[in-house]
């Protein structure tokens, strides 16, 4: 791999396209798998709008879902939904080369397994991302805060792959925090996420007291990060 990886995202909606252009400002090589947003994409590339700056970017090469590659990339970064029905070892398959390591950054519990079956022999880097941000028309994303992740193997350790796609995120703007144990975060995120979801509904100051609050209780990250405002779009 050169020194600079090749990276491809599939599913680059709000969350993919916003990690493609943290990736893009650290100097990689990005480009992106679309259906519908493919022809706004095609000629303008992703405009952003973001408290951390000019984030709008071009990506290298823009591809359907049924194209052929021009070349295998070093990591491909999948971001879609995880649902019922959604093949997401087929949905990589055509992007996968002999030496591909495959980054995660979704959503769910024991949502890896399918893909380390998969692909037994490919690296396995599995990301939860805490961020707010929206896709607000084709190509048009706002990002309201935020944007840490956690990152480990699937289903243990913190490999040269980790080491490298930190770094590089990282240099791009945005924290990461290391884990050797990256299940037990999932069930950690998904512990938090159960009682606070639904604090949507009770009044605005309520929801953003308790948020924050229990932010700071649970997770050992800055104060910076802790949420002070909603509406948000949280996702892995």
């Amino acid at each position: 791999m050169t020194d600079k990886p090749r990276i491809l995202i599939v599913g680059a909606g709000a969350i993919g396209s916003f990690y493609g252009a943290i990736l893009k400002r650290a100097g990689c090589e990005v480009s992106v798998v679309l259906r519908s947003d493919y022809d706004a994409v095609k000629e303008g590339g992703f405009r952003f709008t973001s408290p951390l700056g000019e984030l709008s970017w071009q990506p290298e090469r823009v591809y359907r879902p049924d194209d052929t590659p021009d070349a295998f990339p070093d990591y491909v970064l999948l971001c879609v939904k995880v649902l019922p029905g959604v093949d997401r070892a087929a949905l990589v398959r055509p992007w996968m080369g002999d030496h591909t390591g495959l980054v995660l950054i979704e959503n769910g519990l024991d949502i890896e397994r399918e893909l380390a079956d998969a692909y037994p022999q490919h690296p396995l880097v599995s990301c939860l991302a805490f961020i707010a941000v929206s896709r607000t028309g084709p190509g048009e994303v706002h990002h309201q805060a935020y944007g840490q992740l956690v990152m480990g193997n699937f289903p243990a350790g913190f490999d040269e792959h980790c080491r490298r796609l930190s770094a590089l995120f990282r240099e791009g703007g945005i924290e990461v925090n290391d884990s050797e144990a990256v299940v037990g975060e999932r069930w950690r995120k998904c512990v938090w996420n159960a009682p606070f979801n639904p604090l949507s509904v009770p009044p605005l100051p309520m929801a953003i007291r308790s948020r924050t609050i229990w932010w700071k209780k649970i997770w050992p990250v800055p104060a910076r990060w802790a949420p002070t405002k909603i509406p948000w779009h949280w996702t892995t």
